[in-house]
């Protein structure tokens, strides 16, 4: 045989191999066709479609306007003190939302791990507000923040401490932290049940060696329960972080981003400069802000899941 023919021997193997492989993997690419072209249809191509508004000058109606580059960036890093302030602002949002609803759900999920009397009316009471619309959630708490029938001042004025009573969404300084315990509020049910879940699943002998190796109650959580629980802890960090960025609904309902602009949000200018100031390329910019940081998020959790940290 000549090298010639060997040659050609040897890609038709190849391509045959190929050929084979492609064969054996049609079933598993058209299961996942599906999902892949819902993907791209709502999520990549608006995140695409977005970055383009961005870079025109736009009313959000008809065509697109005259193009401007990376102006409508400019102009809202340098320009723009009120989306500097909704910046920070979500900043401080995302730091409480994941803050608040970490701590609190680890510390029940530890008080329910001890199985306590009445574990699972204690948790569906913290579950429960997971499932409330955030419209209502909004509603609910801006009632009980009312300074003259709500609940909170009234059960101050009720315990002697009226002194601390006070128009709480009204107060500039104190808005956007009164909104945001509405919000940790219904998160908390949901790191409640991912640390739970983590907790049930450390193995028991490994406590029980730890106590007959004479570590307390403090030393167990801290050096073994802790440690073990750093996949639950992604997945409740990551997930916080990414739904921190687009938070509207509560903040819409209880004060519109007031008083002033002390409670704006990110997603508050969004649709404030899109949908009533007609601003849409300046929305599109700071719609590709927020990806960006709610990507910050999103790298924690794929990035545990690739090392197989995380499988949930």
């Amino acid at each position: 045989m000549s090298a010639t023919a060997s040659v050609a021997s040897q890609r038709r193997r190849t391509a045959f191999g190929a050929w084979s492989s492609v064969t054996r993997r049609l079933p598993a690419y058209l299961l996942v066709l599906p999902t892949v072209l819902l993907i791209a249809t709502f999520v990549w191509y608006p995140l695409l479609r977005a970055g383009q508004v961005s870079l025109y000058q736009w009313d959000g109606v008809g065509a697109l306007g005259k193009f401007v580059g990376a102006s409508n960036y400019q102009h809202l890093f340098l320009e723009d003190p009120i989306f500097r302030n909704a910046l920070r602002n979500t900043l401080l949002w995302a730091a409480m939302y994941t803050a608040i609803p970490t701590v609190i759900g680890l510390a029940v999920a530890l008080l329910v791990d001890s199985e306590v009397r009445g574990e699972a009316l204690f948790k569906g009471a913290i579950f429960l507000p997971w499932a409330i619309s955030p419209v209502v959630v909004g509603f609910i708490w801006t009632q009980m923040y009312n300074p003259s029938s709500g609940l909170i001042d009234g059960v101050l004025r009720g315990i002697g401490l009226g002194g601390l009573a006070r128009a709480w969404l009204a107060d500039g300084s104190l808005a956007l932290p009164a909104i945001n315990v509405a919000a940790s509020w219904v998160r908390t049910g949901f790191a409640m049940i991912v640390f739970l879940a983590a907790l049930r699943g450390i193995p028991s002998d490994l406590i029980e060696a730890a106590r007959i190796d004479g570590a307390g109650l403090r030393q167990g959580i801290w050096y073994i329960v802790l440690p073990l629980l750093r996949p639950a802890f992604t997945v409740v960090i990551g997930t916080s972080l990414m739904l921190s960025m687009g938070a509207f609904d509560e903040v819409w309902v209880m004060t519109k981003g007031g008083p002033g602009f002390s409670s704006y949000l990110l997603a508050v200018y969004l649709y404030i400069s899109t949908f009533q100031t007609h601003q849409a390329g300046v929305g599109a910019a700071i719609g590709v802000v927020m990806f960006l940081l709610a990507a910050v998020g999103g790298f924690l959790y794929v990035r545990q899941m690739i090392r197989g940290e995380v499988t949930y």
